[in-house]
């Protein structure tokens, strides 16, 4: 019997740095859905191994005082320990969570944050966080409540 891998899926237990696979195969000329299996035993995550890091977006802010202008388009790395973080790279802001959605809701409420705090101390704002401040603008805007 020919079989053909065609898709795996991993989920990620969280703190012990470890993996189940479950994988597809399909016999070739079978035309039923694939069969899964799970693969006995787990393999191994290395912590340093970025293939976990992906890229996200932010479609909406939480509060109606912010209103996106575009989408902000956010980094996810995991750094190992359970640790992911969450960045904004543009406008040089991260924060981390326990888990990439917690990252990036943090991430966002750092952002509005940020976006609340330079514009009350815009005058004294250093060159960087002026630059900081010019790019959030292209993808925020605050109104008055």
């Amino acid at each position: 019997m020919n079989r053909v891998l065609t898709s795996t899926n991993s989920s990620f237990s969280q703190g012990e740095g470890r993996m189940p696979t479950n994988v597809s195969f399909l016999q070739i000329g079978d035309t039923r859905p694939p069969k899964s299996y799970v693969i006995k035993g787990l393999c191994d995550v290395n912590d340093s191994n970025d293939y976990n890091d992906f890229d996200d977006v932010i479609y909406q802010l939480s509060d109606a005082k912010h209103t996106l202008i575009q989408p902000i388009p956010v980094r996810l790395n995991y750094v190992g320990g359970g640790e992911w973080i969450a960045s904004f790279e543009k406008a040089n802001i991260a924060m981390s969570g326990d888990n990439p959605e917690e990252a990036k809701e943090s991430l966002a409420y750092d952002i509005m944050y940020a976006m609340e705090l330079f514009e009350a101390e815009e005058e004294a704002l250093s060159p960087n966080l002026k630059q900081e401040l010019k790019v959030l603008r292209q993808y925020i805007q605050v109104s008055e409540q």
